[in-house]
């Protein structure tokens, strides 16, 4: 209670001390003695290294007077404070004992003398070292799988390695392994994301590494073609060089790295809240925000140059010059040429609130009603007067781009001219309002609300690029009109002409510029072109078990190879030989032999494939072969017994079967070659003589020859040879396939039905559909047969292989003695989890095959393909959801597939028609975006 003071002798407040303590000293072995000790570092099996920090606080009715840390035979005198709480504090190092298990003695001598003592044990060790974290901080994954490799070393243990890769605040993936960790992690549903990837090593005594952390960055846009990728983040770009920031293993750089040669120098080794880092003509320019102060410093000439007063709030660049304000300086502004390091600036006594900097060196500024031009090192003279509020300006060439109040306007030195009205309240130079080249982009407010989008080209025709969001900005206006800009947490382009503007990135994360004519965009280390026409990225895909050979010989062997899958076709094979190119092949070719091989030798062959664009397949097929012994007396070739002639029989529309006698050799035919117009086609053992040639296209002819082999590589000298022309196609009863997509409206996320389906099927007992899909925009979630065609288990069976991403092989079969189906007959129901906006194609690919009950086949010759696109509400792709997306899908209702002025991307629920209902699904999602 206030006011009154309670006494408690001193001998019960030392009784309770003893017996709450008494809880607390399980670490060690209190000695007898008067004064009680509580060690509270180390803590107990904690490992230390370098320094073992010691901190141990007494209670007693005594004073304790001193206080001694022993270690083996090392010890160190203890200082009583009471800095932060009352305790004995002191510290010892720990080089020169041995590593391992250690313990502390705290023996402290009260003011009688008595001697009480404390023990704690723990261990000397050092700490793991991390040796290994891949991929690098900032490393951009476009394939969908992340790849992770770490490792730890330790001086007395084999650490245990702890990898985590999360993602918006939960966890993807975690692992671990004893010394290393290599996993790959499939990160596709998490495209456009940022992702952390985590490092840590601990040792048998419990000792931890520094924890490791790296940006991961993905992508599966395919409109991103990457250029090159780097060591850090690519901050600023230009044609010849990038400006990359570097901070891992606790080491901090900013480089300039030459795109041309890869050479690189570092301009800044120490980070203070580095911002506004940029590329300037003659080297790079960075703020550097310690607390409240914000110091500018420039690089040139291998100089790195600091302003030596702090920038206050205003601050702009153009080419090599920097204008801005200082605070606690003898002048208030200052222009700097960054092309000049350690060379003093040009310094104002005039304040400005309103400038605009020129590349030359000039600006322009404002004093109440009137506009001035200070030319570099020169006088300022009056430029324009009459105008008041000027609020910012913009400058290119000869023109002069300002708002006044709410109101743009253009002045050319002789002539000023209204280009809008109703500009934002808060408008700002070179964010609402752009100048290039005579093209002036511009933010004005609707006349119904919001916010749009115009540009307006050199002759004076404007037009609306978009709506836009209240916080969108102009990024970039090139010379010849297009734009780059944000709205709503999104980068877009655009380019005059267009029916509308493209996204084409995150804003805050990416960074989109126009040079020489070509888009490119930086996603953390690496850099893309970006092609908004949607180029070819997609890579070929191989089928499972692809490579084999055949015709071994001490110098020779024979690779064949089944053909990749690409969806627009393999333009050619790579053949690497224990990792080095060998030869490259056409696309139509599947075989290659290898003869300049050593004798007893094994060999690595792997074969990669690639399609005219550029995109090479991965997981690439390979095998290993050992060449047979030497046998230098072998050189006669096999030979043809006389008269022997290539036969042809069984010829139809795809294919052709070979047969031939036995040529005679020495010591035995090895293998026979069977070459198609030339090309080698297919290799077999030596003692067969008929070949089924397939694949073969309909209404051709055909050269075939056939040549021995020996074992020790001889070829016979005269092939036999014959010529055969395929018959006309002609579809076989079994049916044909068909590939449709569920109708419905979708969205990211939503659930996409495929379904596969014979039609016209007469005794259809058994298939096999090979179906490629895009899996940067749907992810396969199930596969099921369709009751039409019988139930799994029960009257049926299902099989299923996913041998690419891109790829799923299904099969299935009737059960029993029963007849086939027959007429149109639903085969599978695929369902699809939509990741992301866009066209997509499914595809039956060739091979995909059906069967009747007796066995007969027919197979799939070329592609049944569809195209599903999710398009959303944002038909504008403007970043938002409004009455121009309604307008604009209402004035397309009506239209069907097939006739003019369809297009599939308005037609939301996939019926083949722009109809009401899509039209009432974009209405309700205008009236459901309005705040």
């Amino acid at each position: 209670m206030k006011g009154k003071v309670f006494v408690v002798s001193r001998r019960v407040i030392v009784l309770w001390l003893s017996c709450m303590l008494s809880l607390l000293w399980a670490a060690g072995v209190q000695a007898e003695g008067a004064v009680f000790i509580r060690i509270d570092s180390p803590y107990p099996n904690v490992s230390y290294d370098g320094v073992l920090p010691i901190r141990a606080s007494t209670y007693s009715e005594l004073e304790a007077v001193k206080a001694v840390a022993r270690v083996e035979d090392r010890e160190a005198e203890l200082t009583y404070s009471c800095t932060g709480g009352c305790e004995w504090r002191g510290e010892m190092p720990l080089e020169g004992f041995t590593k391992g298990a250690k313990l502390l003695t705290v023996t402290v001598t009260d003011e009688l003398g008595g001697i009480s003592t404390q023990e704690a044990p723990f261990y000397y060790n050092s700490a793991p070292v991390l040796t290994k974290m891949e991929p690098s901080d900032e490393t951009v994954v476009t394939d969908g799988l992340l790849h992770v490799a770490a490792s730890a070393e330790d001086d007395s243990s084999v650490p245990e390695v702890r990898v985590t890769i999360s993602g918006n605040f939960s966890t993807i993936a975690e692992f671990s392994g004893q010394g290393s960790v290599e996993e790959t992690v499939d990160v596709s549903a998490y495209a456009g994301q940022l992702l952390e990837y985590t490092v840590v090593a601990e040792d048998e005594q419990g000792a931890q590494s520094v924890t490791r952390r790296h940006t991961i960055h993905v992508t599966a846009d395919p409109r991103n073609v990457p250029v090159e990728s780097v060591a850090g983040r690519i901050v600023d770009f230009d044609p010849g060089r990038y400006l990359i920031e570097r901070v891992d293993t606790g080491r901090y750089a900013l480089v300039i790295r030459n795109r041309a040669d890869g050479s690189e120098v570092v301009i800044a080794e120490r980070s203070e809240m580095n911002n506004r880092m940029q590329l300037t003509p003659a080297g790079a320019l960075y703020l550097q925000s310690p607390g409240t102060s914000n110091f500018v410093h420039y690089w040139a000439d291998g100089i790195l140059t600091r302003v030596p007063y702090s920038m206050r709030s205003m601050f702009q660049t153009k080419g090599n010059y920097a204008l801005f304000d200082l605070k606690s300086a003898p002048y208030p502004f200052a222009l700097y040429d960054t092309s000049l390091p350690e060379t003093p600036a040009e310094t104002f006594t005039q304040a400005y609130d309103v400038f605009e900097l020129t590349e030359d060196g000039a600006f322009f500024y404002v004093e109440e009603d009137r506009i001035y031009r200070h030319p570099l090192r020169g006088t300022a003279e009056l430029y324009l007067s009459g105008h008041e509020d000027v609020r910012g300006m913009a400058a290119s060439g000869g023109q002069l781009l300002f708002q006044s109040g709410l109101r743009l306007y253009s002045y050319d030195g002789s002539v000023v001219e209204e280009v809008a009205a109703a500009l934002p309240e808060d408008g700002r130079a070179h964010s609402d309002y752009e100048l290039n080249g005579g093209w002036i982009a511009y933010l004005a407010s609707a006349q119904e609300g919001g916010t749009e989008l115009y540009l307006r080209t050199p002759e004076g025709a404007v037009t609306k690029v978009a709506a836009v969001s209240d916080s969108a900005a102009i990024i970039q206006l090139a010379g010849d009109g297009r734009l780059v800009y944000t709205s709503g947490e999104r980068i877009y382009i655009y380019r005059p002409g267009e029916a509308a503007p493209v996204s084409a990135g995150t804003e805050g994360r990416d960074m989109v510029k126009l040079i020489d004519g070509t888009w490119y965009k930086t996603i953390g280390n690496t850099l893309f072109r970006f092609e908004s026409a949607g180029p070819d990225t997609e890579a070929p895909v191989w089928p499972a078990e692809a490579l084999s050979v055949t015709g071994v010989t001490y110098r020779s062997a024979v690779l064949q190879w089944l053909p990749a899958q690409d969806n627009r076709g393999v333009a050619s094979y790579r053949i690497y030989r224990d990792g080095e190119h060998a030869a490259t092949v056409a696309g139509d070719v599947y075989s290659y032999e290898d003869d300049q091989l050593s004798p007893s030798t094994a060999y690595e062959f792997s074969v990669e494939a690639w399609d005219a664009a550029g995109n090479r397949s991965t997981e690439n097929p390979s095998v290993t072969v050992t060449t047979s012994a030497y046998e230098p007396d072998d050189t006669a070739a096999p030979v043809w017994p006389e008269g022997s002639t290539l036969t042809v029989t069984d010829v139809t529309y795809s294919s052709a079967q070979l047969r031939w006698p036995a040529a005679e050799d020495e010591r035995g035919v090895a293998a026979y070659l069977i070459y198609r117009d030339g090309q080698l086609q297919d290799t077999v053992g030596g003692a067969v003589y008929q070949y089924d040639a397939a694949g073969l296209q309909a209404g051709t002819a055909y050269l075939f020859t056939v040549a021995a082999r020996d074992a020790a590589g001889n070829v016979s000298a005269a092939p036999l040879a014959a010529t055969v022309t395929t018959g006309v196609y002609e579809p076989e009863p079994a049916g044909r396939l068909a590939l449709t997509a569920k109708p419905g409206f979708l969205e990211v996320g939503s659930v996409l039905e495929v379904n596969v389906q014979a039609e016209e099927a007469e005794d259809l007992y058994a298939f096999l559909a090979k179906l490629t899909y895009d899996p940067a925009r749907f992810k396969l979630m199930q596969v099921k047969l369709q009751d039409s065609f019988g139930r799994e288990g029960e009257t049926a069976v299902l099989g299923q292989s996913r041998p690419a991403a891109n790829q799923a092989n299904v099969t299935g079969s009737l059960l029993g003695g029963v007849p086939g189906r027959s007429g149109a007959v639903g085969l599978l129901t695929l369902k699809f989890t939509v990741l992301q906006q866009g066209a997509g194609s499914f595809a039956l690919e060739p091979g995909s095959t059906l069967s009747d009950s007796e066995g007969d086949t027919v197979r799939l010759e070329t592609p049944v393909r569809i195209t599903v696109t999710v398009s959303g509400a944002d038909l504008d792709l403007d970043g938002t959801v409004g009455l121009s997306d309604l307008v604009l899908i209402a004035r397309h209702s009506g239209t069907k597939a097939g006739e003019p002025g369809y297009r599939p991307e308005f037609d939301l629920n996939h019926s083949g028609a722009v109809d009401r209902s899509d039209v009432e699904y974009v209405a309700k999602a205008v009236a459901a975006a309005a705040k």
